[in-house]
């Protein structure tokens, strides 16, 4: 009986830190108040998307990926994500609060180029003020909007908190078990 209840425990130490859940992190742009091109955009066209981490932003943290975590945004008609960028650029800030409040970003692939921007920071540089935009290689087409987006975050559960309560209930089970046999 020790034996198996050490190997469970090893097991559980072990699969536990291969059960964390990433952090995501969502994007929504405001419409489009300004469209364009050959095959236009519409005003109800914007821009969203994610952002997982593996744990979360530290508070006050401010970075700079030169090579994004896993991510993926779209505006409806193009896509830009981990598997189809070059390189591109992602600088966060995130408050006290643990949320991103100042961004910066500019991702591209061979179909299209997204850009946010909005920050305060002096770090940031936001030509123009804050402006969400989107062009289309392949169409000639894009929108834009002077105004931020936001931002919000996931609450992912913990997997590794809940496997471990659930082998604490199936080791009380055969424990109990084995205390019945044994009476």
């Amino acid at each position: 009986m020790n034996r198996i209840v050490l190997i469970t425990l090893l097991c559980a130490c072990f699969f536990c830190g291969k059960l964390s859940a990433d952090t995501v992190y969502f994007y929504m742009g405001p419409n489009f108040t300004d469209v364009y091109g050959n095959d236009p955009y519409s005003t109800s066209d914007h821009i969203s998307g994610w952002i997982s981490t593996p744990t979360a932003f530290d508070p006050g943290m401010h970075d700079y990926y030169p090579d994004p975590p896993t991510f993926s945004f779209t505006d409806g008609r193009l896509t830009i994500d981990s598997s189809n960028y070059v390189p591109s650029i992602l600088s966060i800030f995130v408050d006290q609060n643990g949320n991103i409040s100042d961004w910066s970003f500019f991702l591209s692939s061979n179909d299209g180029i997204f850009g946010s921007c909005n920050s305060s920071l002096p770090f940031f540089v936001c030509s123009g003020g804050t402006l969400d935009f989107t062009y289309n290689f392949n169409t000639s087409s894009g929108g834009a909007v002077a105004s931020p987006g936001h931002w919000s975050v996931a609450g992912v559960p913990e997997p590794s908190s809940l496997t471990l309560l659930g082998l604490g209930g199936v080791m009380c089970g055969i424990f109990e078990r084995r205390i019945r046999v044994n009476c």
